[in-house]
């Protein structure tokens, strides 16, 4: 287990998408663990009160990502990479168990060579899979929901390194919880999909120009919507006068929709990356791809990365043309305002997508009202900065994620940073962000010693070795100690083993 080799070394930094989110910690986890000497790892630092954060590859806007800054707390902070955990399993129902490891870019190709293809994808391939669901990544489709909708099965680790296990057998009723929580309800080590059989899809993009007339604009896009399952539209466009110190609107846009079809054996989608930045993207043109070829990039066909803002806003499709005719003039409006920055332009996308019972899902369809279609439009704006407001969730539902779960899995605050306490409102964790007691931190560090050398082992951090010594001896303690107890003997289980892990 590769813990020991990184501690006191340099604190290294971890940085988000465009490299503009970094914070400090002062200790990285290595990348060769399995699930067991993770939960090991898990329950040493228990006592401790270290911050523990896994991360994927950084594909966010929002700081939910980051590790905690070690300068603005008294614990210890940890960014932890589950890469190892690589293992994958397909099931006669189509459903896939694969490890906390995978990234889109290596399970797209890999499920497709098995004659698989993912229900739905986001614009772009570069995320961890687990990272993409649980923050509410979407695509578009009136009746395909978000990522976190195919996903039926978890293994989830709490604070005390015990694992929960949530799926249609076993805390059903926890799935709508679990999909989408933002890493703060736990150490997510496994996860189960719903996949389909192989798919392809045609791919057609259509200049469409805009009336000069708001309303009549929005509606017609909605005539497009109604005509199409499938689609988005890139557009329309704000562009800045630096003169005038206003924006003036493009009302030429991209139109691009996804079709069934019954050709095979054509990729040309998979070289056409126009909708990322690629070439001449104004233009009618179509395409035939496998379905995860034709409505998403690797990251090879991403060409620009532009410091930009994103901010996405989900309202149910019967509101979409009101709402998007007040939400443009209201960007009209405040344009003596934004003078002071180095505009460019702004882009709008907009989508639609299939509600969800996720409770911090942004298209949750709780208490919607029973004469609406369950359907989400996505006005989406690129400003060339924000996040999706999950702080804006149902009050109740942000009270069942916060009083029932989230401090039964992180009782001490362990998996949280500065960004979920203050935009999932999580108040009871504010107190560890006191700058003034480093103390602390050494004396929960005594403690712990002098409970560890009670049971005849010591807290040192000599080599590897002894480290994966003293994890054995202490889970085997907790164990005997009936530490690891969860929310139901038939509902959680122990650590896999590296054989089980194998063997799959």
């Amino acid at each position: 287990m590769s813990v020991g080799a990184f501690r006191g070394a340099q604190s290294p930094v971890w940085s988000a998408f465009l490299l503009l989110l970094a914070s400090e910690c002062n200790n990285r986890l290595g990348t060769s663990l399995d699930e067991a000497e993770l939960a090991a790892f898990v329950q040493e630092q228990f006592p401790l009160q270290s911050m523990l954060k896994v991360v994927g590859n950084g594909h966010a806007f929002g700081n939910m990502t980051t590790c905690v800054d070690v300068s603005i707390t008294n614990r210890d902070s940890y960014i932890i990479s589950l890469t190892n955990l690589n293992y994958m399993t397909i099931n006669p129902d189509n459903t896939v168990t694969f490890g906390a490891g995978w990234d889109l870019i290596d399970l797209v190709p890999t499920l497709r060579a098995k004659g698989l293809s993912v229900i739905n994808l986001g614009t772009e391939r570069v995320q961890n899979y687990i990272g993409a669901f649980t923050t509410g990544t979407h695509g578009t489709g009136q009746s395909l929901g978000n990522l976190a909708t195919q996903v039926v099965g978890f293994r989830v680790m709490d604070a005390t390194g015990n694992i929960t296990i949530v799926n249609q057998t076993h805390n059903s009723h926890l799935l709508p919880a679990f999909r989408i929580s933002l890493g703060a309800l736990g150490l997510i080590t496994e996860v189960t999909i719903q996949a389909e059989p192989l798919n392809y899809l045609k791919r057609t993009t259509q200049v469409f120009t805009g009336s000069s007339n708001l309303t009549q604009m929005y509606s017609d896009i909605y005539g497009l919507y109604q005509q199409y399952d499938r689609m988005m539209v890139r557009g329309p466009h704000m562009i800045w006068d630096p003169v005038a110190s206003n924006w003036t609107i493009d009302s030429q846009m991209s139109v691009t929709y996804w079709e069934p079809t019954s050709v095979t054996g054509v990729y040309n989608c998979s070289t056409n990356y126009c909708a990322n930045g690629c070439g001449q993207c104004l233009r009618d043109y179509f395409c035939y791809d496998e379905a995860s070829d034709a409505v998403s990039t690797p990251p090879g066909g991403v060409c620009n990365r532009f410091f930009y803002a994103e901010i996405e806003h989900f309202l149910p499709v019967e509101n979409f043309v009101a709402a998007a005719v007040d939400y443009t003039n209201f960007q009209l409006a405040e344009a003596p305002s934004m003078g002071a920055y180095n505009n460019m332009n702004m882009i709008y996308e907009l989508r639609f997508v299939k509600g969800d019972d996720a409770w911090m899902s942004p298209v949750n369809t709780y208490n919607l009202g029973q004469n609406l279609s369950g359907i989400f439009a996505v006005i989406e704006i690129d400003w060339y900065m924000t996040y999706n407001n999950f702080g804006s969730t149902s009050p109740s539902l942000r009270s069942s994620f916060l009083n029932l779960l989230q401090q039964s899995m992180d009782p001490q605050c362990q998996f949280v940073n500065e960004f979920l306490i203050q935009h999932l409102g999580i108040t009871r964790c504010q107190g560890i962000f006191d700058k003034s007691s480093r103390a602390k931190r050494a004396a929960r560090r005594t403690q712990a010693a002098t409970v560890a050398a009670e049971h005849g082992f010591s807290l040192s951090e000599k080599t590897n070795m002894i480290m994966i010594t003293i994890n054995i001896i202490l889970l085997a303690l907790l164990y005997q100690r009936g530490a690891f107890s969860g929310f139901s003997p038939s509902a959680s289980q122990n650590a896999k083993s590296p054989e089980k892990h194998q063997s799959e």
